[in-house]
């Protein structure tokens, strides 16, 4: 089988269909827009990833897209006689709190959640002992702080901060380094939501991003790359 526009051969027919669609010599080719993951290579981090619907949609555009995503929940809801919409404002209530106490227990126990995409690795330390890490990149970090002898842990400590919507929410920062009394975020897309968390922060916390993970996996000194990495607050 070959294509009727460019005579390129094809075996299968569905191939050969969607090639006829958009063939360059085809005058009214269905135009084909490419993906923005499109030559990204593997292990990168998606072009979405971290961002807000306004970021990636615009301001008009992501309302739309809020809109039918709350419009959708409260259909499925109305139509499954969903137990949550049949509660009062007081049973609402007070099934937030009893989760939100719930949640910081698992907390206070070490429980960490999913980062995005990434996947839990465990790994032993010879100084922080058992922890779960998110990603490659804080797999380096903790062998480098290790490899140097340098007092950190896996924080579980939560701050409280106001996000891009005003409302309250925590943030659990990366690692804690004992000795200096500083957190570390290890960091590769930053969002609108990263700057919120990074502004209400009470302590100091430098974040590590590429150029710092380079520097770690060359074994830089440690004082150079915290002295050369974004300190958020003095």
């Amino acid at each position: 089988m070959e294509c009727i526009f460019c005579k390129r051969e094809i075996n299968n027919k569905g191939s050969l269909v969607a090639h006829q669609k958009v063939c360059k010599l085809n005058h009214i080719r269905v135009k084909f827009k490419r993906s923005p993951n499109a030559g990204r290579k593997k292990g990168a981090p998606a072009w979405n990833k971290g961002k807000t619907n306004i970021e990636i949609f615009g301001e008009e555009r992501a309302k739309e897209v809020n809109e039918k995503i709350s419009a959708g929940v409260k259909r499925s809801c109305e139509e499954t006689g969903s137990a949550w919409s049949k509660m009062t404002d007081e049973q609402k209530s007070k099934f937030k709190l009893s989760h939100s106490q719930s949640i910081n227990k698992r907390y206070d126990s070490g429980w960490m959640p999913k980062a995005g995409r990434c996947k839990k690795i465990k790994f032993n330390s010879k100084i922080a002992g058992e922890v779960f890490l998110d990603g490659t990149w804080e797999l380096e970090v903790a062998k480098y702080l290790d490899e140097n002898n340098i007092e950190w842990r896996r924080n579980t400590r939560r701050f409280e901060y106001r996000n891009e919507d005003g409302c309250k929410s925590f943030y659990t920062p990366d690692f804690y380094i004992m000795d200096r009394d500083i957190f570390i975020e290890v960091k590769g897309y930053e969002t609108q939501k990263d700057r919120c968390k990074w502004r209400d922060f009470p302590n100091k916390i430098n974040i590590f991003k590429a150029e710092e993970i380079k520097k770690i996996k060359l074994n830089l000194n440690f004082e150079q790359i915290i002295k050369e990495s974004r300190l958020v607050r003095d």
